[in-house]
């Protein structure tokens, strides 16, 4: 690519930046938006501090704020919204809802985008286009960031934002899928066991963790069907046993099958001892994978 057709393309980004935070601030259209941050170089950080709950229980994001933000997309809604009652319209709710879910969407764009640039160069920066139009911009850190940090980050917010869905069985199958994608390679030949070195996973332990232990959003529990498959994935032994206790408590399918994944990634004859036995009596087949399976 020559020179222009370089400072077009760069050009045309910051426009669709400009145009996306202008839409979002000013018409709460959060499908256009999303598409218009979509072509642009967005900085996920300000994306993920538009929700107050998702800056109020993270550890890892207040790291690269400095001082307190102030506006969050509800004011946005409630400015867009004047007439009458803001808190008592139920327009601020319902495009508030359609808000999370576009951005969550956008995130897991940002998130495949960021994993295909890892893969490539594990060292890279981190690097963004800034709109004047952002008001949250001014709050982020401008040190210079590694891309893997970063993404640590997107995945933390994608998962709370999974658990903040309203069924729970969506909460668990896209927890699910998200973390097969992350930890499972196109050529892993055999199902049910991660090849780490196609493992695309920044999970913060700790914020994880306690994330669990408050059991998700104030108003919500996360079910212990989430609970078991995000401890999984921590793939700390600690968080592995806890995992392998809450599918030995729920007795499923489900439970034999992630039972014999994890106990094939511990190696250990202590934790066959203790927890296959039920898988066994359940369903011997799938038990058998313990031993015929890798």
């Amino acid at each position: 690519m020559n020179k222009s057709a370089e400072q077009y393309v760069e050009r045309k980004q910051q426009f669709d930046l400009d145009a996306a935070w202008i839409n979002l601030k000013q018409k709460a259209d959060f499908k256009e938006a999303v598409k218009l941050f979509q072509n642009s170089d967005v900085d996920p950080r300000e994306l993920i501090l538009l929700f107050k709950d998702l800056y109020d229980l993270s550890t890892s994001i207040r790291k690269h704020v400095v001082g307190v933000p102030q506006v969050f997309l509800r004011n946005y809604l409630r400015q867009h919204y004047m007439q009458g009652n803001p808190n008592q319209n139920p327009d601020v709710e319902r495009k508030y809802k359609e808000a999370r879910e576009e951005i969550r969407r956008l995130l897991e764009i940002i998130n495949s985008k960021y994993v295909a640039e890892l893969r490539k160069d594990p060292n890279k920066d981190a690097e963004f286009m800034i709109s004047q139009f952002s008001d949250i911009e001014k709050k982020i850190n401008k040190e210079k960031q590694k891309l893997k940090d970063i993404l640590s980050l997107v995945q933390m917010a994608i998962i709370k934002l999974y658990v903040d869905t309203d069924n729970n069985g969506d909460m668990e199958s896209k927890v699910q899928d998200f973390f097969t994608e992350m930890t499972f390679g196109q050529n892993s030949k055999i199902a049910g066991q991660i090849d780490f070195r196609q493992r695309y996973l920044f999970l913060e332990e700790a914020e994880m963790q306690e994330f669990l232990r408050q059991g998700a959003y104030q108003h919500r529990k996360i079910t212990r069907i989430t609970q078991a498959l995000i401890l999984e994935y921590v793939e700390k032994k600690d968080s592995l046993e806890t995992a392998l206790e809450l599918w030995q408590k729920m007795q499923s399918e489900q439970g034999c099958e992630r039972t014999v994944a994890i106990l094939q990634k511990l190696k250990e004859q202590k934790y066959v001892d203790k927890y296959a036995k039920w898988v066994f009596q359940m369903n011997p087949d799938i038990g058998m994978k313990l031993f015929t399976d890798g």
